[in-house]
């Protein structure tokens, strides 16, 4: 119960500082601060819940506050690559980026942050060329969980676990942070292990994440796809129906109605195969 109310406590205090930023944008409306702040809470509230609409709103805000000033605005820019990444308009996201990173040469989780958007493009030169410069600032919250991502995929495993793990214990030992963060964390993990064959490992990340918050619907979609993984449709129903209960995921609808079809239950593959044509569409 005492998890619970914690998470339930610190959505209740995002929705609170959404209410005191925009009182302060009500009182200052070209306020570039006011107008950046909330942006990132939208954004934040988005990673919770979700929520295609926060990210809309995190979008409009962020846009408003960089036309307002441009010049040390850059967790704002930060706020705006990010909800476009969510929106997977990743063209526009590698603007802003490169953007942030020519005003502000010398911030290594900026640099980063146009690595990852880099890999996303299929920029490797850019993307090297970023992680390259970020290597002794590796620790920084920001920067490890890209760097590894670009470690994992030009095959370098090893150091990529190394980077995340200590990362990973970095988050949780963290006050400032909150529990979807570290939640996160364990994630990124997590699906690291997956992805090199760990099964074990992997499933062990997650159970830690779902210790902080057993509501947490992307942690929930990561149990059913390793039940996949592990071809065990029993698992992946329990798992998926949970996660598609605190949100819906077009992946996580695929994997339920192939599970029921494996069990020979086509009425429930077909009502789950239909959900996903119309949550895709």
């Amino acid at each position: 119960a005492s998890r619970a109310q914690s998470r339930d406590a610190e959505r209740a205090a995002l929705d609170v500082q959404i209410v005191v930023w925009n009182k302060a944008l009500t009182a200052d409306p070209i306020s570039a601060v006011a107008m950046g702040k909330l942006a990132a809470l939208h954004m934040q509230k988005a990673r919770e819940s979700g929520s295609w609409n926060e990210n809309l709103e995190a979008e409009v805000l962020a846009r408003r506050s960089l036309s307002a000033r441009t010049r040390r605005n850059g967790a704002t820019a930060v706020t705006l690559t990010n909800a476009l990444l969510a929106q997977h308009r990743f063209v526009e996201a590698i603007d802003v980026a490169r953007t942030l990173v020519k005003q502000e040469p010398d911030e290594p989780a900026y640099r980063a942050l146009l690595g990852e958007v880099a890999m996303e493009v299929g920029d490797d030169a850019t993307a090297a060329a970023m992680f390259n410069t970020v290597w002794t600032s590796r620790s920084g919250l920001s920067i490890a969980p890209r760097l590894a991502r670009w470690l994992e995929l030009t095959n370098h495993v090893e150091k990529a676990r190394r980077v995340l793990l200590s990362a990973r214990d970095e988050a949780v030992t963290r006050r400032d942070l909150s529990i979807e963060t570290k939640a996160w964390f364990h994630l990124r993990v997590g699906d690291l292990e997956l992805r090199a064959g760990r099964e074990r490992d992997a499933a062990s990340a997650y159970r830690a994440g779902l210790a902080l918050d057993d509501q947490d619907p992307r942690l929930l979609a990561a149990m059913a796809r390793l039940a996949a993984h592990q071809q065990d449709p029993d698992a992946v129903i329990a798992w998926g129906e949970r996660a598609i209960a605190a949100r819906m995921d077009p992946a996580t609808l695929g994997l339920l109605s192939k599970a029921y079809a494996q069990r020979g239950d086509g009425d429930k593959a077909s009502e789950y195969a239909h959900a996903l044509a119309v949550v895709a569409s």
